[in-house]
């Protein structure tokens, strides 16, 4: 794995995380809505760099 796909891993993860820790706001409807927004954001950059990868190696 290249140095540049470590560091796009650790931000996703990073991401999920402050995903989780702000699940406990979910009360007021802007944060449920954009908890939506940055897990469709992590499924996407995960989608994408797992294409980019496989790519590469082929």
């Amino acid at each position: 794995m290249s140095d540049l796909s470590a560091l796009i891993y650790e931000l996703l993860d990073a991401h999920a995380d402050t995903a989780d820790l702000a699940a406990e706001l979910l009360e007021d409807p802007r944060w449920g809505a954009h908890l939506d927004y940055l897990k469709a954001l992590q499924r996407t950059g995960r989608e994408m760099l797992t294409r980019e990868c496989r790519e590469v190696r082929a």
